[in-house]
């Protein structure tokens, strides 16, 4: 029991994301909640990267996702220096979108 109430207490204050937040996110959604998990993207990435538990199990195609991207601002340059952990995607779906800016 001591390990579960620890476990959730970090989790909300390093991920700012627990057990509880994701319950009340699923029977009530809390805007201060999406707000306070929204706080750990980057300025340079609001808008593309989105956080939360909910929000991120709805993926862009690779097509829509590197054209919000490159709508946001982020140079051709500053892409290239980008990997899947500054989004927090999969190394096959970043794969699928280096795919889609080798075609532009």
């Amino acid at each position: 029991v001591l390990w579960l109430v620890t476990s959730e207490i970090v989790a909300f204050f390093t991920f700012r994301d627990n057990l509880v937040l994701s319950v009340i996110q699923l029977v009530y959604p809390q805007e201060w909640i999406k707000n306070y998990q929204e706080q750990l993207v980057p300025k340079e990435l609001r808008g593309i990267m989105r956080a939360g538990y909910w929000e991120n199990k709805i993926r862009d195609s690779p097509d829509e996702f590197l054209d919000r991207v490159l709508r946001s601002g982020v140079t051709y340059d500053r892409f290239s220096s980008l990997t899947h952990r500054d989004f927090g995607v999969s190394r096959n779906y970043w794969a699928s979108v280096n795919r889609a800016f080798s075609r532009l």
